[in-house]
């Protein structure tokens, strides 16, 4: 029998800002603009994570099965002073710790719960750093583990004829500059995840066997019949269990659209709650619009005899959408992002499972409920 380790896992890199979406403030609010890591941070500047990509939001741990300590780290070079903060669930906004660092050149641990799980009325956490001379290398929240392997992700992908452009995202997302400075976080990303991609436009094997060698990731690509978004859902993950038949580790699928826009960090992010959730737990994420990137177009929502229990008016078929239309950049809305949403079903743009619930529930799946 394998001896358990304490295993440090990051859960929340500090992510940076993509530059086409700088405007909407969603990742940071800084005297200068972060687009990457190591960021020379000049003495008299100050760097805010209360954001809707920054900030750590509990409700997710506090429903897993991790009971463990919450910290954070700081990987930095220089002097700072760091204020760490917490929402309440009435919205009030409480200094937490305040620590102060003079040419600090190493990892800073600071401890935020003895246990994830109390006390419960925390939404979220955020920190504000201001400068006196600095380099952040990285910052991140993270768990200690007690385990013996990880937990193996797979993403599963659809296409018609598009597996090019499918692969060359795949590419771009382990060759983003996000992962610079993050050795540990790539590594335990790209060791313990793998994509499915099923084309229903043709015979497509062939055509990428050495082009996936070269890029040294895992990914397998497969053609199908086209049987339609849900069928082809089905085909595809019947493909992935064959495929992982042979792994030792438990696995959990993570179906994905083949247009997505998703950022490395929200992967590794999905990938890092895959190894703290509770088995039969199933999540999704909230949908934002590629012309609209600060607006919502839905978390999740409510179908059929759900509506009972909805206190919005329907008068159609349609489900009804949680925080449909909502406007997000800096503060604005984070603590109803923050709360749990009562929902009968989520969209499968990025939708995880375990293998668990898969034998639990069997074939097929209700992978559409609207059309």
């Amino acid at each position: 029998m394998k001896k358990k380790k304490i295993f440090h896992l990051p859960i929340n890199n500090l992510e940076v800002s993509r530059e086409t979406i700088r405007k909407y403030e969603l990742f940071h609010i800084s005297s200068e603009d972060i687009y990457e890591l190591p960021f020379e941070f000049p003495a008299g500047n100050f760097l805010d994570t209360g954001t809707l990509r920054n900030s750590f939001f509990t409700n997710p741990l506090i429903e897993s099965k991790y009971t463990g300590e919450l910290s954070l780290y700081l990987d930095i070079y220089g002097s700072c002073k760091v204020l760490i903060y917490y929402q309440s669930s009435e919205g009030s906004v409480h200094l937490l710790k305040e620590e102060s660092y003079k040419n600090e050149d190493s990892v800073q641990k600071i401890p935020l719960q003895g246990s994830i799980k109390t006390p419960q009325d925390i939404l979220r956490y955020f920190y504000t750093i201001e400068s006196n001379g600095l380099i952040i290398n990285n910052i991140y929240y993270a768990a200690d583990l007690y385990v013996t392997n990880l937990r193996h992700t797979n993403f599963l992908l659809r296409t018609y004829g598009n597996t090019d452009e499918v692969i060359n995202s795949i590419y771009k997302l382990f060759k983003s500059k996000t992962w610079l400075n993050k050795e540990e976080t790539f590594d335990l990303f790209k060791e313990n995840t793998s994509f499915t991609v099923l084309d229903t436009s043709g015979n497509v094997e062939d055509a990428y066997i050495e082009s996936l060698e070269d890029l040294n990731i895992n990914i397998n690509v497969f053609s199908g019949p086209n049987l339609g978004g849900g069928g082809n859902a089905a085909i595809n993950l019947l493909k992935a269990e064959e495929y992982n038949k042979d792994k030792t580790q438990k696995i959990d699928y993570v179906i994905l659209d083949d247009d997505v826009q998703a950022t490395s960090d929200t992967l590794y992010r999905t990938f890092a709650y895959n190894q703290l959730k509770k088995p039969e737990t199933t999540f999704g994420a909230p949908i934002f619009m590629a012309s609209e990137p600060n607006r919502c177009w839905e978390m999740g929502g409510v179908w059929g005899r759900e509506f009972k229990t909805s206190k919005i008016k329907f008068n159609s078929i349609s489900p009804q959408l949680n925080l449909h239309g909502l406007k997000f950049g800096k503060y604005e809305n984070l603590i109803e992002i923050s709360k749990p949403q009562k929902i009968s079903y989520t969209t499968f743009n990025l939708f995880s499972f375990s293998e668990e619930n898969l034998k639990k529930i069997g074939y097929p799946g209700a992978f559409f409920l609207r059309g």
